[in-house]
């Protein structure tokens, strides 16, 4: 498979130094392109590079992938900040989403593994907290939060903090002007869920001047404006959910919005809206609402803290959170997020920065893929079939030698010189046509079946230095064709060349599917075929 053009390409972006650029661009396009396993078998298949490589650039090289994503975020949202457009139907330009996801693992053996609480039962893995920025509706990952288990953190002497805290230390160290330059805070929004309701994190966006749209949890204290002026601030405090079922004079208005899928959907909710206040954090815009049509058990408490913002545009912002829901899906189902098989939580860190690394990528978005496609698996297909395209236009590429694979092929191929087949140019040798004894046949157009393939030669060209630079290895192994045998290549030089031993005839055995054949060639494609 053709993978130089996009190894050239991805190394570019990620600016790896270069003792580690092979074995990182390998494994982040093996994560783009292959949509089956993502294990190191099959990243060492993909690339021809031992899957010991791969094991130790996971386990030793985590702040690599750290600082990669990190750069490769930031250039990606200076892009695309250059010309900052508002939200579709929102009056903020940027959004900031934060969601935890869990990385499922077989078992607790593996480190930092934990049982987490999840829906009706118990999910075994580790912990995630992920932020991403929203520009001008493209997703950005942002470098994610691991979660460590106290057990983690007391076998390696760190600190154990919670989710909220390492949060809370996150938003504090995030600038924004590393990512999208100079901007106004108040065309900032901040996203979640009734898992982030806290005093702490909500007074430290508001800190930063910008806005939040967060659920609250139904025992969350509230209060109304009358009442905050004329109580003490320690006092006539209730429950969001009290709060609403007391107010029943708020009337219920209905709003219609469309769905962001293939079909296009519409939607009716019902919400009442209110001045008020919450506790510890200060004067918010309080919205309940929940679908029209069905409403049991699907009530959402919202607060905003942008009183200008009108109950619809509430409505409205805190259903783009979804976005970061589809991200979570994204990368579990096509660039295998969680298909991580290791036992050290170094590698689970390096593997899932690399992953977040393949998705920025594949949006940029990488050659061969038009930039109007939005779904992420048909960029990967698309990306696929221009491997296989190039792979058709150009049969030769670069082969190594290699003790794991093919070893018995390349036996006594570095002592000769030359050979090639089916019209394949020789393109280290100015592009000379070497001839063979099939003609002009392109490898690409013959059959599946081998119906052609009794006088096709194993495409081998050997340099004057003793080097192995090209290869077909697909259609040779697809079409079970073997090499030629390491007497036959002796003293064989390419067009314009004189040959080391006076040999201008060479046979050798070409197999089709264990079948055995001898076959006749001469040098420049003079002579019968036996």
């Amino acid at each position: 498979m053709q993978t130089h053009t996009l190894q050239t390409w991805i190394a570019r972006r990620l600016l790896v130094r270069q003792r580690l650029a092979r074995v990182c661009t390998s494994y982040v396009l093996f994560l783009m392109v292959v949509t089956t396993k993502h294990t190191l078998e099959e990243a060492a298949r993909f690339s021809g590079l031992h899957k010991s490589l791969f094991s130790k650039m996971l386990q030793s090289h985590a702040k690599v992938a750290i600082s990669t994503l990190e750069n490769l975020s930031k250039k990606q949202a200076k892009h695309l900040a250059k010309p900052l457009h508002a939200l579709k139907g929102l009056p903020w330009k940027i959004a900031i989403l934060m969601e935890s996801t869990l990385q499922h693992r077989a078992s607790l053996h593996p480190e930092n593994a934990k049982k987490f609480n999840h829906g009706q039962g118990f999910v075994i893995g580790h912990q995630w907290t992920n932020i991403v920025l929203i520009i001008n509706e493209m997703l950005i990952p942002l470098a994610p939060i691991p979660y460590y288990s106290k057990r983690y953190c007391r076998d390696h002497h760190l600190t154990y903090h919670t989710e909220h805290e390492l949060v809370l230390d996150y938003l504090g160290n995030l600038h924004l002007e590393d990512y999208i330059g100079s901007y106004d805070p108040r065309e900032v929004i901040v996203l979640a869920d009734s898992g982030y309701d806290d005093k702490k994190i909500e007074n430290a966006v508001a800190k930063k001047h910008w806005n939040f749209i967060i659920a609250l949890g139904k025992t969350r204290s509230v209060k109304s404006e009358t009442l905050y002026l004329t109580t003490p601030k320690s006092r006539a405090w209730c429950h969001i959910a009290t709060f609403f079922r007391h107010h029943r004079r708020l009337k219920w208005q209905t709003i219609r919005v469309m769905t962001n899928g293939a079909k296009r959907k519409r939607v009716e909710f019902r919400i009442r809206h209110t001045m008020g206040y919450l506790r510890y954090v200060g004067k918010v815009q309080l919205v309940c609402s929940e679908p029209r049509k069905r409403p049991d058990g699907r009530r959402k408490y919202l607060a905003c803290n942008d009183v200008k913002a009108t109950a619809r545009q509430i409505v409205l912002g805190y259903r783009l959170r979804w976005s970061v829901e589809l991200f979570h899906k994204n990368v579990k189902q096509h660039l295998g997020f969680e298909e991580v098989a290791t036992s050290g939580f170094d590698s689970v860190i390096t593997h899932v920065h690399w992953v977040y690394c393949a998705y920025i990528l594949l949006h940029l978005p990488p050659p061969g893929v038009p930039p109007e496609i939005k779904s992420l698996g048909e960029k990967k297909r698309k990306l696929q079939a221009y491997l296989a395209h190039k792979e058709k236009r150009n049969c030769s590429t670069r082969f190594e030698q290699r003790a794991d694979r093919r070893k018995g092929l390349l036996d006594g191929l570095i002592c000769g010189q030359a050979l090639a087949f089916a019209g394949i140019d020789n393109r280290a040798h100015r592009r000379k046509q070497v001839a063979s004894p099939v003609g002009p046949k392109a490898i690409g157009d013959l059959p599946k079946d081998c119906t052609h393939a009794n006088g096709l030669l194993a495409g081998v060209v050997g340099g004057w230095d003793r080097s192995v630079f090209q290869e077909q290895e697909e259609i040779v192994l697809d079409r079970g064709v073997a090499f030629l045998q390491a007497l036959a290549l002796r003293g064989l030089r390419l067009e314009g060349q004189a040959p080391r031993q006076p040999a201008s005839e060479v046979t050798s055995i070409l197999r089709e599917r264990g079948l055995g054949q001898p076959v006749t060639a001469f040098v420049h494609g003079k002579g019968p075929q036996e």
